[in-house]
């Protein structure tokens, strides 16, 4: 597990990263692997993030052979929902976790290939 740097394209500046992280302390899934990302506000609304995160879904899903992936953001944090959801994740609930209140986004493989097969047809 581990993040990728995000570089803009036209430039090669380092505009964020994005990738897994592993949270042991996880309750609400048996799953455990979570994608996130950290962008510079210069580059919000410009689709990077949406493209790293279907690329690291991708690898997550057909390279690492992972069932299924989980996104936590805090309820307030629109523009990461909108990032997950563009990437196919789906609401499933909310808890409370490492003292906050957070809301929890998974996909799990068979819906990313049905997904993805849409979009390729």
């Amino acid at each position: 597990m581990g993040m990728w740097a995000m570089e803009e394209r036209a430039t090669g500046r380092f505009v964020g990263r994005v990738g897994f992280l592993y949270h042991e302390d996880w309750i609400e899934d048996d799953e455990k692997v979570e994608i996130g990302w950290q962008i510079d506000r210069s580059s919000w609304g410009r689709g990077p993030t949406t493209e790293g995160a279907r690329t690291s879904l991708r690898y997550g899903f057909e390279e690492v052979g992972l069932v299924r992936v989980i996104s936590i953001p805090v309820p307030r944090n629109i523009a990461s929902r909108r990032v997950m959801e563009k990437a196919g994740l789906t609401l499933r609930g909310e808890t409370r976790w490492r003292d906050l209140d957070v809301i929890w986004y998974a996909i799990d493989r068979r819906e990313w290939r049905a997904r993805n097969q849409k979009l390729t047809i």
